[in-house]
Formats: structure tokens, C-alpha cells, sequence
């Protein structure tokens, strides 16, 4: 399948999903922001694993038979690494299966905002699988807030590409707002705490991460720097929307630049050139 857009300023910008995943820039593959920030240290990855696995034998232990965890138990105390990791596979527990999980919530997350934009109606989450309800929640509360003016310059889904730079991606959101009070941060056990986004152009990315982390910024200012190129109207801000499992929204400002985003491609360039 191949998505093609044609910006203001005639930059054709395409995406191949099959039989591989890339981007071209007038023709010219290029790498995605994504994969480009994928060359950076993510220590706090290695961390989210091993809390992964340790939930997972916890689920085990809780969910099983007194016969199953006996079973369990005596793989501890032999130290069956392999047959405890098969158990973990088998009940879809692993990492893997938790990052496949998260990667379908974040379409379903992303598909509820395109609905949002295209027609105006706000998402119901009933309609989404138990496990997705918060995060609509937490994307309706968000929109509620935003108080953005609907029109031909709302746009959402949007392919851009640098061809000065060499690099592609898609944004979520880039629309016109009043100025509006936001929630910009929020604690587990304290009030959220609230701002101003002032009135004019924003572009928002949308998140289903835990956090919000440094490369989220890095790729406002790719997308911000793609999308003025390409002939789009410049933004006033870019900001990172995190929505949580419990109905919960965040808004980060980005102070990110692009030569901050190019010093990354510029390793990302470096790597491949001597792999």
C-alpha cells in the first residue's frame, strides 16, 4: 500500500507499508523520524522490561492453580529461566506482547482523534475494548479543553518530508486554538497542575507512553521543521499530548529545535554509512 501526499509547495512525500515500511522525499528513500531517534540511548527501556517480566511471573502466581504454582515454585528454585519464559510467552505476558498491546492501543487512540478531526464528533469510548477506554478518556478530555477552531486548517495525519535534510514522518495535529487552560501535568496521588496555551497555531503529538520523554520533543521540531518546508503554515508551538490509562491527559511544551533533531540524523547518518 502507498500513501502519497502532495504538500503546498509541491513535495511529493510517500509511504510503502509493503512489502517493507519507508519514506521517500521526491522520490529519494529517506528514514522516518522515529527510526532516526531509534539510534539514541534508551536506557529507561531496559528498566521497562524487567518490571514487564516481574509483573508477568506475578500474574502467574496470582492466576494459577495451587497445582500451577507449586509448578512455579519448584522453576524458581531450580532456576528454569527457559520454562519460566515459555510460561510468560504461552500466557502472552512478555515484553513483546506488552509492547504489541501498547502499539494497537496507540492506533486505536490515534484512529479516535482522525474521527475527531474529520467529523467533528467526539469519540464514545464505550466503543473501544475495555483496556482503551481510559486513554479515550483521557483524549476526549483533552479535546474538550482545547478549544480549537474546526475548519479546512485543521489537519491531522499529515505526511511531510525534509528533502534539505533527508528525513520524512507523519504528525498528528496541527490546528488553530483560542487561548486555553490545559492540563500540562499531572501526579498519581496530586492535583493535576494547569496552564495557558496561548491563542494561534500549535501542533500537537499524541502519546499512550507512561511518560513523556526527550525523544517525543525531538520529533515535534522534525515534524515542525518538515512541515513548514513542505509549505504548511508555521506554528506558534509544538507540544506533546500524553493521554493515561486512568482518563488522564498531560500537555509538554517542546522547546526542541531542529538542529537539535539533526544532530541525532547526523549520528543516525554516521551509523548506517559504517554498518
Amino acid at each position: 500500500m502507498t500513501d502519497v501526499n502532495t504538500t503546498p509547495n509541491g513535495t511529493v512525500v510517500t509511504f510503502e507499508s509493503e512489502p517493507r515500511r519507508f519514506y521517500t522525499v521526491n522520490g529519494t528513500e529517506v528514514p522516518s523520524v522515529t527510526t532516526v531517534l531509534d539510534v539514541l540511548h534508551k536506557p529507561a527501556l531496559t528498566w521497562w522490561s524487567m518490571k514487564i517480566g516481574i509483573e508477568g511471573i506475578c500474574k502467574l502466581f496470582q492466576n494459577g492453580s495451587a497445582e500451577y504454582v507449586e509448578d512455579l515454585w519448584e522453576a524458581i528454585d531450580r532456576g528454569d529461566v527457559q520454562w519460566l519464559t515459555d510460561q510468560l510467552t504461552q500466557k502472552k505476558l512478555t515484553c513483546n506482547h506488552v509492547r504489541d498491546s501498547a502499539g494497537a492501543r496507540g492506533t486505536s487512540v490515534h484512529g479516535a482523534l482522525e474521527l475527531w478531526v474529520n467529523t467533528g464528533e467526539t469519540p464514545n469510548y464505550e466503543f473501544w475494548p475495555i483496556e482503551e477506554q481510559g486513554y479515550i478518556k483521557g483524549l476526549v478530555a483533552f479535546l474538550t479543553d482545547i478549544n480549537a477552531v474546526r475548519g479546512d486548517t485543521m489537519l491531522s495525519e499529515v505526511m511531510v518530508g525534509s528533502a534539505t535534510h533527508g528525513y520524512a514522518g507523519r504528525y498528528d495535529l496541527s490546528c488553530n486554538i483560542l487561548t486555553s487552560e490545559m492540563v500540562v501535568k499531572t501526579y498519581p496521588k496530586k492535583p493535576a497542575v494547569h496552564g495557558l496555551l496561548d491563542e494561534g497555531r500549535w501542533l500537537f503529538d499524541l502519546k499512550t507512553s507512561s511518560n513523556v520523554y526527550t525523544s517525543h520533543h525531538l520529533q515535534l521540531a522534525a515534524y515542525e521543521h518538515a512541515s513548514v518546508e513542505c509549505g504548511y503554515e508555521p506554528t506558534i508551538g509544538q507540544a506533546v499530548v500524553r493521554v493515561g490509562r486512568d482518563g488522564d491527559y498531560e500537555v509538554r511544551k517542546s522547546d526542541a529545535t531542529i538542529g537539535d533533531f539533526t544532530s541525532i540524523l547526523g549520528a543516525y547518518n554516521t551509523m548506517k554509512r559504517l554498518k
